[in-house]
Parts: structure tokens; sequence; C-alpha cells
């Protein structure tokens, strides 16, 4: 759990830096940090044992989040690389 929030802080932290220097740099490493985020939502959703209703809703929604932010990271990247900042 310590694990899961320590990766999504640093996650925030370079995403919002990326996107006000505008820099490529920062918005890859936050797609790349999203996809351990997204394979920790995976185990739990589908392999782990003895989830709660309440656990697996909530795993689904921050799922949803990560994928929106994921792409949405996707595509100011492509954005800046191509404005030539």
């Amino acid at each position: 759990m310590k694990q899961r929030l320590k990766n999504g802080i640093h996650e925030q932290v370079l995403g919002s830096r990326g996107n006000l220097l505008e820099s490529t740099a920062f918005l890859a490493l936050t797609t790349v940090l999203s996809l351990p985020v997204i394979l920790i939502l995976i185990y739990v959703a589908f392999f782990q044992n003895y989830v709660l209703f309440i656990e697996e809703l909530l795993t689904y929604i921050l799922g949803a989040f990560v994928i929106i932010e994921t792409v949405m990271s996707l595509i100011l990247t492509i954005t800046f690389s191509s404005s030539g900042y």
C-alpha cells in the first residue's frame, strides 16, 4: 500500500510539473510511472483474494482515473513535442 501511494505521489508531482513547464520529459516519465499503478490495480481487482466490494469498486474508479490521466499525458506529450517546446 505504501509503494502504491509513493508511486502515485511521484506521478502527480512529475505530471503537474511537466504540465506547468510544458516539458515532454516530465510528462513521458509520468506515463511510464502510471504503468506500474495500472498493473497493481489489475492485481487488486482480479487476482487478490478476499477483496471487499467497496475496495473493488474504489479500485475500478481509481483505474478509470489513472487511464484518463495516462491518455491526457500522452496527448499533452504529443502536443508539446509538436509545438517545439
